[in-house]
């Protein structure tokens, strides 16, 4: 039979072990994936094998891909603005894409999806968020040409920095879509720069050269 101070040094050990357990399991649960010629060979594969809290760096290149991510807290960053197709977010997705280059289909976001797009590039495409449960998104500091941002039925978004160019519409806010700030964006050269059903009270210090019309009020039909 054990005495009291066999007991407690048994519990001391036994705490230790699970901390122990703990801190390597938080340790080993974040890992970094590389997409390159000597790792992951597609974006899309390292997605597939990243856990929630991983880090997939991109070699710079071009990846013919559009890639899809559902229920991961993943952050995606690019290497020399590496370009792909695409992305499509949905089903609980959180974290941040930094420093990729779209061509094609651009960013769209939906169903529970709350991200940051930073520091991207959109050529012929850009950014579509829609859906009550897409929210909080932040959409900072991209150069999009001949694309444009589109929110739907979205609320609480950030639209910051950002470098609007040649757009037929640079930004579209329909369907009670909401944000907490639109501002210091640059929108030239578009059609329309903004067309909102009201200007939010969050939009503020944005600059606009030679649009054809600044900003379009387009009520929602009640």
């Amino acid at each position: 039979m054990k005495d009291k101070k066999g007991l407690h040094s048994a519990a001391f050990v036994s705490v230790a072990v699970v901390l122990f357990l703990i801190m390597v399991s938080s340790t080993a649960s974040a890992a970094t994936l590389q997409v390159d010629a000597k790792h992951y060979k597609t974006i899309q594969s390292a997605v597939n094998a990243a856990h929630s809290g991983d880090t997939i760096k991109v070699a710079q290149g071009t990846y013919k891909e559009n890639i899809l991510i559902t229920d991961k807290q993943l952050t995606i960053t690019g290497i020399g603005f590496p370009v792909l197709y695409g992305a499509r977010l949905y089903g609980g997705v959180t974290g941040m894409l930094y420093g990729l280059s779209f061509n094609k289909n651009g960013a769209k976001l939906s169903d529970g999806v709350r991200v940051t797009i930073r520091n991207c590039i959109f050529t012929n495409c850009g950014i579509d968020i829609s859906g009550q449960t897409c929210t909080k998104n932040a959409i900072l500091n991209n150069k999009i040409t001949n694309g444009g941002i589109v929110l739907s039925e979205t609320y609480d978004n950030i639209i910051q920095g950002n470098y609007i160019y040649k757009c037929k519409i640079g930004l579209s806010m329909g369907m009670r879509a909401t944000c907490k700030s639109v501002t210091k964006n640059t929108f030239s050269n578009c059609q329309v720069a903004a067309q909102l059903e009201k200007v939010p009270a969050g939009m503020i210090g944005n600059t606009y050269t030679k649009n054809k019309v600044n900003i379009k009020i387009v009520p929602v039909d009640v």
